[in-house]
């Protein structure tokens, strides 16, 4: 028995969840002045503070979380 060959539609995307606000992110953005580098720095495991270090001298910054705060994610660090 000759079957017709299978269709794929594929002219529409399938639907996407929608993005939690809920949830803060895990990161800052950070320009690092002293070598004018950009990366992210992470919250620590205790979910206190965001820690990082500038990926060329190693200079370390810590940015606490706490009631009250800023609503930015990118800063510049100097």
């Amino acid at each position: 028995m000759d079957q017709p060959p299978a269709s794929l539609d594929l002219t529409s995307e399938p639907p996407r969840a929608p993005r939690s606000t809920a949830s803060p992110a895990n990161f800052l953005g950070v320009t690092f002045e002293c070598c004018g580098v950009y990366t992210r720095i992470y919250r620590n495991k205790n979910g206190d503070a965001y820690v990082g270090r500038c990926p060329r001298c190693l200079a370390s910054l810590t940015v606490g979380i706490g009631p009250g705060g800023q609503s930015g994610r990118f800063y510049t660090a100097s």
